[in-house]
């Protein structure tokens, strides 16, 4: 197995550096799971080499979650400590950076758990991020963290340490690793993303049309959506790139104009189709999202509507 060292230590550099930017005395809250320490450190790192005055980490266990999920009282599954919320309204309060890093890291974990009782438990999703990010109190990132357990989801047919190592590879990519200067390379497609952004704006679309096999869905803009890409703005003027990598152009939807059905070959979690299910009877087949057990690729085709 190569070592990972160096990459995971230039990871860090980005996603602390240009993606949360971190600011000197700011606090930093880093949200984690096991299997990621590695980064994590790296992270720590990177922010306090920058001036941070605090890292602030918290981990998750997803097996501790598997023991909560197979044995806790179903009614007490959707609580959330309150220290987790308050910390989240703490970090608000002090404009601190934040920094999440994603990825399976034990993907086996809730294996055979009822997926009613799994939907139950969104930790470490916390109800009032969206609004914390609304605020635009915080600069925040979330980026990958590769584990030994994502990797043999995306390389199965691999042995333990090179599906690893191909795994580090396609995230350095991905990531533009590989160039002499990351955080400059994102800048520049950074300004290509806003650039189409301004275009898909300036256009004012009233509908975008998603259709492939299987599916077929319009989904209705709102006179005032704005397509926005690449990095965000916090109220104190620091820019931060929220989520490496991203190729993410996105708009606001109208809830109350939503038409069609969709199918996917893998199940869609409750949080991902809930605008879905806010629209009234007469679109009723577009809240029947369907799991085809096919396991084929899904291809999906991406039409807009005539201009507003």
């Amino acid at each position: 197995m190569a070592d990972h060292a160096e990459l995971t230590r230039r990871l860090a550099d980005l996603v602390v550096g240009y993606g949360a930017n971190v600011q000197p005395g700011q606090i930093v809250g880093v949200t984690t799971y096991t299997g990621k320490e590695e980064l994590t450190r790296e992270v720590a790192r990177a922010a306090y080499q920058r001036g941070a005055e605090w890292v602030d980490v918290v981990t998750f266990d997803p097996w501790v979650k598997r023991q909560r999920l197979a044995y806790a009282d179903e009614s007490t599954l959707d609580y959330v400590p309150g220290w987790m919320i308050d910390r989240l309204e703490w970090l608000s309060d002090e404009h601190a950076a934040r920094v999440t890093l994603t990825g399976p890291a034990a993907p086996e974990a809730l294996a055979g758990i009822d997926p009613a009782r799994a939907g139950r438990d969104l930790l470490p999703y916390l109800r009032n991020t969206g609004d914390v990010v609304n605020r635009a109190t915080t600069n925040w990132c979330v980026a990958p963290a590769p584990t030994p357990g994502w990797a043999s989801l995306v390389y199965p047919d691999l042995d333990p340490d090179e599906a690893l190592d191909r795994l580090w590879d396609a995230i350095a990519h991905v990531c533009r690793l590989e160039e002499d200067d990351p955080a400059a390379a994102w800048q520049q497609r950074a300004r290509t993303l806003q650039a189409v952004a301004a275009r898909l704006t300036e256009r004012g679309f009233d509908a975008i049309r998603l259709h492939g096999p299987g599916t077929d869905l319009t989904v209705g803009l709102l006179p005032s959506s704005t397509w926005r890409a690449a990095d965000f703005t916090t109220v104190d003027g620091l820019r931060h790139f929220p989520n490496i990598p991203s190729e993410e152009t996105f708009t606001t939807p109208d809830p109350a104009r939503v038409e069609g059905h969709v199918t996917a070959t893998r199940p869609l979690g409750r949080r991902r189709t809930g605008w879905m299910s806010s629209r009234s009877s007469r679109s009723a087949t577009a809240r029947r999202a369907k799991a085809s057990a096919s396991g084929e690729p899904f291809a999906t085709k991406l039409a807009f509507a005539s201009s507003r």
